[in-house]
């Protein structure tokens, strides 16, 4: 009788992780929709405020962020045009995002009328001095890494995400809490392997347009630094009808200028 009791009780628990592990999965693939791939395409009009430890601003970024979903995958495209300041103005930053392979990454240096390839490596690189890394900016697919369910709090599902591939990020694990009605990411911490933080991502504002829960305003703190990035949102506009050649290295040097208008 004892050890059927056990039996019984073994298979509950098995069962219980299957079951919360699968729900963990399921919650950061609703997240990661809601952030990165609701509607056909997005054009967005972004403000990025970079401040030091004291909160002084040290630099502002001004950048259209074209996206579009690949028909058929869940590959996309991304641009990302610089308006200012001047210095940078006219550098972009495209991506082809690849669920199957690493990304295609182009950077284009105006002052040096140069295109560089990006090496996969670079995705964990800051972003136009920011403390957003450059995959922040297209985002991490869910299936790069394992998820568990840790509980509820404040009208928030808590989950632990820890790499597939511990060589290829500089964190050890993060933990997001997402909001159960809307799943939109209100914090995200990234840790060491000693559970220290590294960096805090926190939204401070959203909105619904277009029918689509939409980031408005968020922040990205560096626990190291100190040093803050404030990223607002502007304009933000879906199902545009994008068309593929904007995502082009020719759209590397010669802008698609209709598309990067308010």
């Amino acid at each position: 009788m004892k050890f059927l009791q056990f039996l019984i009780l073994t298979c509950t628990v098995l069962s219980t992780n299957n079951v919360l592990g699968q729900d963990a999965t399921t919650i950061m693939e609703k997240a990661y929709h809601v952030a990165r791939s609701q509607g056909e395409d997005q054009k967005i009009l972004a403000h990025m405020n970079i401040q030091d430890k004291n909160g002084k601003t040290t630099m502002e970024r001004e950048l259209y962020v074209l996206r579009k979903n690949v028909s058929g995958s869940e590959n996309q495209k991304w641009y990302a045009y610089f308006k200012k300041p001047a210095d940078i103005r006219k550098m972009v930053f495209m991506v082809w995002k690849n669920q199957d392979k690493d990304d295609d990454r182009w950077l284009f240096l105006p002052a040096m009328d140069l295109v560089k390839r990006l090496a996969s490596s670079d995705k964990r690189s800051s972003f136009a001095g920011s403390q957003f890394f450059y995959e922040d900016i297209t985002g991490r697919y869910p299936s790069e890494d394992i998820h568990n369910y840790e509980g509820e709090a404040d009208g928030n599902y808590i989950i632990k995400s820890s790499p597939k591939d511990a060589g290829d990020v500089e964190f050890d694990h993060y933990i997001s809490h997402i909001d159960q009605k809307n799943h939109l990411i209100n914090k995200r911490v990234f840790y060491n392997s000693k559970s220290q933080e590294l960096r805090v991502y926190k939204l401070i504002e959203s909105e619904k347009i277009q029918d689509y829960w939409t980031y408005k305003k968020f922040s990205m703190t560096d626990m190291v630094s100190g040093n803050k990035t404030i990223t607002s949102y502007k304009t933000v506009a879906y199902d545009l009808g994008i068309p593929d050649d904007v995502f082009t290295e020719k759209s590397l040097r010669k802008a698609p200028r209709k598309w990067l208008r308010k």
